[in-house]
């Protein structure tokens, strides 16, 4: 089938009429083409070691995946890839030729710092060049640990009442007691003590409601006796303790009997910090389309997410994840100690504006970058200086101005900031104008000025008319 085509040749003989054998004396053939249908197709099946679609693992371990890819057609299939954005683990990048119904199956691992969904994708070829592809996801889960930031100030807790099938968990035997058994009682009346026998949490708790508890000194005790009761000041149905000080393990997840923990609480009083690293503040020519902008965030107690903001300096529109909207959006960046969110971005002017939350609800002070996407020109104010104060009089302002493709033109806006009147060449006006100079690459213009506060202004356009940014000079004319 790969050609895409049989020829089907048939052939006859016999003896002459004399009796004589002869091979030209009678024989005939026919041949018959018949073309084939050639239906290519790919399936690729990626799943956890242990054969299911999502696993679970704590931050820095790895994940363990199995990806097999089959030849679900009926013609061979070559330059088979498989490719894998977030587990570049996972990549093949060479797989032998595939005839139909023949499979690969490799087994592939990724350091997991956050939650995802994986995607695997294969692209093959047919025999004819036909493009296939195929895609298959595995869901990772984080199992956070609450100690990861040290000993909490307070844990969650979830009753679920069902009693010792419950335990779930990695702390030492000894560790743990579980005494009793609450068969789902609903509610209970739950008393909480810590290492010393001191009540720090008391009240009826419903199966599935979430409880939170506090040590006595802002952090948790380093063991917790949890004592559930038919009703307050009744029978004792079931009692648990484990271990709390960090020296043990303790995850989001873990199952003690009738009591699940559900998460900490940290309350570090100091407000995060967040950078945004790619693109940089000021970066002209960003490649585009495809940008991935990207950052770090660091907090004592522990990043929750991080948020960012990206408008179209040329458009005034920001981006909503789906769509450039009028209306002031974010989105939620992936990650978050190190955070990254992926976009195409036509050729223009953009800002980028993130945040970062804490795990106490804290937020950071925002960071910026203003930047750039594709082959755009620069515009430089060399004189005056940005933030400079000079003689009042004759003041030659210069600059420059460059591009691959050429400079077309330059215009100056020139500003009174105290009484908001523009230059217009001969004139100061109220009315907003702009001057275009004679020079390109380097050009300068002279104005007489008088004291007060000034802003200069500087737009150039290349051969093609795309457009820069502007560059910005605000500076003082000293008086006499």
């Amino acid at each position: 089938i790969d050609s895409g085509s049989f020829a089907n040749t048939a052939s006859t003989s016999g003896d002459c009429p004399d009796g004589t054998v002869d091979d030209d004396c009678a024989t005939a053939s026919d041949t018959e083409t018949v073309a084939l249908t050639a239906d290519p197709a790919i399936e690729i099946d990626k799943r956890a070691l242990d054969g299911t679609d999502s696993q679970v693992v704590t931050t820095g371990e790895l994940a363990e995946f199995t990806i097999s890819v089959t030849n679900t057609g009926n013609v061979t299939l070559t330059d088979v890839v498989v490719t894998d954005v977030l587990a570049s683990s996972c990549e093949a990048a060479a797989i032998r030729d595939l005839i139909p119904g023949d499979s690969e199956t490799y087994d592939c691992t990724q350091t997991v710092t956050a939650a995802f969904t994986n995607v695997a994708v294969v692209t093959a070829l047919g025999p004819q060049s036909q493009s296939v592809t195929d895609e298959d996801s595995s869901d990772v889960t984080i199992l956070a640990n609450v100690c990861e930031f040290g000993k909490p100030d307070a844990l969650i807790l979830t009753y679920t009442g069902l009693g010792p099938d419950g335990t779930n968990n990695s702390q030492s035997g000894n560790e743990v007691i579980l005494d009793g058994d609450a068969n789902d009682q609903d509610p209970v009346w739950m008393v909480v003590r810590d290492h010393k026998g001191v009540v720090i949490f008391e009240g009826a708790v419903a199966i599935g409601e979430s409880f939170t508890v506090e040590g006595t000194k802002n952090k948790i005790p380093p063991r917790m006796l949890f004592e559930m009761y038919d009703t307050q000041g009744g029978t004792k149905l079931e009692t648990v303790r484990f271990h709390t000080s960090c020296s043990q393990p303790l995850f989001a997840g873990d199952q003690f009997g009738s009591i699940t923990v559900a998460g900490e609480v940290i309350d570090d009083k100091v407000r995060p910090k967040v950078k945004v690293d790619k693109p940089s503040d000021g970066a002209k020519n960003v490649v585009g389309p495809k940008v991935t902008v990207s950052g770090t965030a660091s907090d004592g107690g522990g990043i929750d997410r991080v948020r960012v903001y990206i408008k179209n300096r040329d458009t005034g529109q920001s981006w909503n994840g789906t769509e450039w909207v009028d209306a002031w959006s974010w989105v939620l960046a992936e990650g978050t100690t190190s955070w990254s969110y992926e976009i195409e971005l036509e050729e223009g002017s953009y800002q980028v504006l993130a945040w970062s939350w804490d795990r106490s609800g804290d937020m950071s002070a925002y960071a910026q970058s203003l930047f750039i996407v594709g082959d755009r020109p620069i515009a430089i104010i060399e004189e005056p200086v940005d933030g400079s104060t000079i003689a009042p009089g004759e003041l030659k302002i210069t600059g420059s101005a460059s591009d691959v493709d050429g400079i077309d033109r330059v215009r100056l806006f020139i500003r009174n900031r105290d009484n908001l009147k523009s230059w217009n060449g001969s004139e100061w006006v109220d009315s907003w104008t702009w001057i275009l100079l004679e020079g390109r690459e380097d050009w300068e213009y002279t104005v007489d000025l008088d004291a007060g506060r000034y802003q200069i202004l500087v737009w150039t356009w290349d051969t093609n008319n795309n457009r820069s940014d502007y560059a910005q000079s605000l500076f003082e004319v000293a008086g006499t």
